[in-house]
């Protein structure tokens, strides 16, 4: 490798501690990844913890080879957690780090760290993990590499200690780096604790510098390969002893912060946390001995002694979330690496790029759609030809002034832009200042709408600071001070030389360029390397005229999943294969602002063309690749949508209804401060909860049936939706001397409403319920003027019925979609309007369209007024788990950066992006409806929390999910069996028994079934009763065969 540049000498050293026992066979090859990093500012403390092997030996060829390297040994074995200590003692650098010495690091791995760290001014940095086998398979386990990207504050601890355990890529101390002054102000609490240590000691440290810290952040670069070994196994090799020794060690460390979180007067808030921590190891570990072939009288020692380290008592079962950080493994993609590898390689001298998709990216589906926008600057500055597209004229003279060229000088293999515009000038009858304005639009344009490639820029910086030449290769017609303006613009600087086709007239396509370059630097072709987009023209024609080459694919080529040896999932499917049940019509992408969002995704989620993909996903297994693409999309057309027509109708402001309306609301946000007189807009805290004591006072009593669900619910359980305003005296045996049996669900409509007629003579308080009225009332009439809009995810606007008669005057609504009719009986019925994004409804929607919309808090239940005589809304209780609450933040933060994002780039020409509402949500719908089991795994810990329908407070998403989607292929697969035979659906079932086709319809079409008894029956109320009660049967196996 080169030397280091001054650059690099100018960085904070990294102190790395590497403990070495009982690895030797590893060492070497852990000690030359170090070595080797494109890092050079390092300092390498080998710490020998009396290791019975040779390791002194290997190290002397080290400590001759490099002086950054430093050794150190213990007289008698202390333990790892002693010899990261010694190693720190002796430390001299800013920064330090850790590498077990069977483990080994990527090439770019610390210089990616330092920067991060110098640019964020952080105490921690954190980078990702691979996990090798013993046969060289590497992988990656995608929910344990699912990174914040920074946190600061109290937030680090917080975030820290909640997730209990579950993902261990927060407690290992060796895949991060540390301020050097963080470290030592932990470091006496260290020294204090003076047992041998060899597990679970990095929770020790990792507690403590997660306490201490200011600022945490992370970086994307899969930089540390963790290496599985037998020793680790649970076989029989482990013994009884290295199991009571393990506990005892779990017990020690965990003991050690709590007493640390005491003395600093944190342990109350972290109490619950530590315990739940316990718990989950006190499992995982149980499941190891239960592995292992020890003798019962010694799997008893082992369980007891596991249990006094941990302080439990009684049993823990196994959970499904304590596997969950290895539910989905990825194979690991080498070639990002390999490509450093091949830029640190001391024979290359020089690094050439390719510009257009390689050193920058465009946010367009298309090149040619940058001259769509150059078309409205066209009809500002020459409005007399309203029907003509100057786009289309610019790509005809492109392609005329090349064949022109072409005859006239053989030789010359491109052309320029002002060769181009000077075709226009002669053969167009517009006046040469039209002319000469448009082309100066277009590369005002070019500049303006080009982005540099991270991953690129990386290779770039890290090509730098390796002393390498850099140069820029492209086939293109723009001149080149404008390719000059548009590579700096994106923070390439620092270079030797632009080669651009447009002056040198020769092409890489042809590989005359490349021999061209050569004969110009005069030198060896072998010591470049070449890295583009194009396969033919920047691998073939390269390797061709002798040069090294690496093909970076075009993110739209990835996004697409077009390329042979590179799987990046399906995810545009529903572009190609357009499923009728969820929409009737489909134009195929045809809107620029659809086209345009799509590249915005591509250049984000496949920035780096070599990350890894799940090859059984169509959205890599991971929630941020869902929430920019799938959610972002929809959301952003959904709230530009609103905004747009929200301008148009001049209201004041918009209030998004909680919970449903919280990501709405943020995307709203960002996208209202584009627009001129956008409305203001309010997160409203109100639920359908929060609105049922005001139906039983409003001649609406019987209206509540179509507000729950009442089938799910009992009387003891309505009785809990109207605690506030229940009488304080409130008897229950009145119900039941009344024949109310409390804990039975209803059974029929009739049923609820007999409950009702007792629940209002015997449990209501009227006083209360006035003043809970009142309260209501004046809550929304504070918040919601007359000018003002609200926004739902939908579906009947029984809730927006609800809010207009208690205001007194009407409140427009926006929702995503309709459910039947009743959205126009209700608005028409109340003088309000209803617009949905959708005009269909989605063949699914409901609890999962929900919770990807919904906040992350308590749901509003009611309002009370406090003693400032301000009324306020009162919350419920709220628990969500670390797993859920993970994936919601951040598939929704992803859909609010590529709001960012998308609004960023085209804030100058939003007349110019227009939608179809259906189109940019197609990845939504094809998420939703067609997603692999892969990618749903996001969901397997989310539960849906909505006591009034449901009737119950803990519904699991991801069963409601796939019950739903299975109805659905069954409902399609029937339907086309059908029509392939021009049989009515279901028509195989003619032939079996009346029983089997009533438990096929309870299982899966219920309205089918319910149409066809209600027709039947009509006017026998007994017989029908009978039947109901056994449907309500049948849908009880259904839900235990879905659950």
């Amino acid at each position: 490798m080169n030397k280091e540049s001054n650059l690099t000498k100018t960085k904070p050293l990294i102190s790395v501690v590497i403990p070495v026992y009982n690895t030797e066979k590893f060492l070497p090859k852990c000690l030359d990844s170090i070595i080797n990093q494109t890092y050079t500012q390092l300092e390498i403390i080998i710490v020998n913890d009396c290791s019975p092997g040779d390791t002194k030996k290997i190290v002397d060829e080290y400590l001759l080879r490099d002086s950054r390297v430093k050794y150190i040994e213990h007289d008698n074995n202390k333990g790892l957690f002693h010899a990261r200590v010694t190693g720190s003692e002796i430390a001299t650098g800013e920064y330090i780090a850790f590498v077990d010495s069977d483990d080994y690091i990527s090439i770019d791995y610390y210089r990616l760290l330092i920067d991060k760290g110098i640019k964020e001014e952080a105490d921690i940095v954190e980078g990702r993990i691979i996990r090798e086998d013993e046969n060289g398979y590497r992988f990656i386990q995608n929910f344990n590499n699912i990174l914040i990207d920074k946190l600061t504050g109290d937030d680090i601890k917080d975030q820290f200690f909640s997730q209990e355990g579950l993902f261990y890529h927060w407690h290992v101390i060796w895949n991060k780096i540390y301020r050097m002054d963080l470290w030592n102000k932990c470091l006496p609490y260290f020294k204090n604790q003076v047992k041998h240590l060899i597990m679970t000691e990095d929770l020790i440290f990792s507690s403590l510098l997660f306490c201490e810290a200011k600022k945490y952040c992370s970086i994307k670069y899969d930089g540390y390969f963790y290496s599985i070994r037998a020793e680790a196994s649970t076989g029989t090799d482990i013994d009884l002893n290295k199991f009571l020794k393990n506990f005892s060690d779990m017990g020690t460390a965990f003991n050690f912060v709590e007493s640390y979180l005491e003395a600093s007067e944190q342990f109350e808030k972290y109490k619950e946390n530590l315990s739940n921590w316990k718990k989950r190891y006190f499992r995982l570990w149980m499941s190891r001995l239960e592995s292992t072939e020890m003798k019962p009288s010694a799997k008893e020692q082992a369980i007891l002694e596991l249990k006094k380290a941990l302080n439990i008592h009684g049993n823990e079962l196994a959970l499904p979330e304590d596997y969950y950080h290895a539910a989905v493994n990825t194979p690991w993609e080498h070639r990002y690496e390999t490509i450093k590898k091949l830029i640190a390689d001391d024979e290359i001298e020089y690094v050439s790029f390719d510009i257009f998709d390689t050193l920058v990216v465009r946010p367009f589906f298309d090149p040619r759609d940058l001259l769509l926008i150059l078309d409205n600057y066209f009809h500002q500055i020459y409005p007399h030809n309203n029907l003509v597209e100057f786009s289309t004229l610019r790509l005809q003279a492109e392609d005329k002034t090349r064949q022109l060229i072409r005859l006239k000088n053989p030789s010359w293999q491109d052309v320029n832009l002002n060769e181009i515009y000077e075709y226009i000038r002669s053969e167009y009858d517009f006046p040469l200042d039209i002319v000469d304005k448009l082309k100066a639009k277009e590369i005002e344009l070019e500049i303006q709408y080009t982005m540099r490639r991270e991953s690129v820029y990386e290779l770039y910086q890290m090509a730098k600071e390796l002393n390498k030449k850099i140069i820029f290769v492209s086939d293109m017609y723009l001149p080149g001070t404008v390719i000059k303006n548009i590579v700096e613009k994106a923070g390439y600087c620092d270079y030797e030389k632009i080669y651009v086709s447009s002056e040198a007239r020769l092409l890489k396509h042809t590989g005359d360029m490349f021999k061209y370059v050569t004969l110009d630097l005069e030198i060896n072709p072998n010591s470049i390397l070449h890295i583009g987009d194009n396969w033919e023209s920047d691998k073939v024609m390269a390797e061709k005229a002798g040069w090294n080459a690496f093909f970076i694919a075009k993110t739209l080529d990835l996004l697409l999943n077009n390329l042979a040896d590179k799987e990046s999932g399906n995810s545009v499917k529903y572009f190609n294969e357009f499923r009728q049940e969820q929409w009737t019509s489909y134009e195929h992408n045809e809107y620029l602002g659809t086209r345009c969002m799509l590249a915005t995704v591509a250049n984000k989620l496949f920035d780096n063309p070599y990350i890894s993909f799940n090859p059984d996903s169509d959205f890599n297994v991971d929630p941020y690749f869902v929430g920019y693409y799938a959610l972002g999309m929809h959301t952003v057309g959904l709230c530009k949508w609103i905004v747009e027509d929200a301008v148009h109708k001049n209201y004041n402001t918009i209030h998004f209804l909680a919970r449903d309306g919280y990501l709405p609301h943020k995307v709203y946000d960002v996208i209202s401060k584009y627009y001129s007189n956008a409305p203001e807009s309010n997160y409203l805290y109100v639920s359908r909860r929060s609105m049922l004591p005001y139906l039983l006072s409003s001649h609406n009593k019987y209206g509540l049936s179509s507000f729950v669900s009442i089938y799910s619910h009992t009387p003891r359980s309505i009785l809990g939706l109207f605690s506030g305003v229940l009488k304080n005296d409130l008897k229950l045996e009145n119900f039941e001397e009344k024949g109310v049996i409390l804990s039975k669900n209803f059974s029929s409509e009739f049923e609820f409403k007999k409950y009702l007629d007792v629940l209002i003579k015997d449990g209501i308080d009227w006083g209360k319920t006035e003043k809970y009225n009142s309260n209501i009332k004046e809550y929304l009439s504070s918040v919601i003027k007359s000018n003002d809009a609200t926004f739902d995810l939908g579906y009947s606007a029984r809730l927006q019925t609800i809010l207009v008669n208690i205001l007194g005057y009407p409140c427009n609504t926006y929702f995503v979609h309709t459910s039947k009719e009743m959205s126009k009986i209700y608005s028409r019925r109340n003088d309000f309007e209803v617009k949905s994004f959708f005009e269909l409804k989605p063949s699914v929607s409901g609890i999962l369209r929900e919770h990807l919309f919904a906040e992350l808090g308590p749901s509003c239940i009611g309002y009370e007024e406090k003693s400032n005589n301000i009324i306020e809304p009162v919350f419920e209780d709220y628990y969500t788990n670390h797993i859920n609450q993970l994936m919601i933040n951040t598939l929704q933060n992803a859909a609010i950066d590529f709001a960012t994002d998308f609004m960023g780039c085209f804030k100058d020409h939003l007349s110019l992006i227009n939608i179809k509402n259906h189109e940019v949500s197609l990845p939504l719908e094809m998420y939703i409806h067609s997603s692999k089991q892969s990618d749903r795994l996001l969901f397997m810990h989310s539960y849906s929390d909505d006591t009034v329908h449901s009737g119950k407070d803990k519904n699991s998403v991801l069963n409601w999910w796939n019950a739903e989607t299975n109805k659905l292929r069954i409902q399609h697969s029937m339907t086309e069996m059908s029509e392939d035979h021009q049989a009515p659906p279901f028509y195989f079932l003619q032939y079996h028994s009346r029983i089997l086709r009533i438990i096929f319809f309870t299982l899966f079409d219920r309205d089918t079934l319910k149409n066809k008894v209600k027709i039947r029956y009509l006017g026998k109320p007994l017989s029908y009763k009978v039947l109901s009660t056994s449907y309500r049967i049948l849908r009880g196996f259904k839900r235990m065969i879905f659950k």
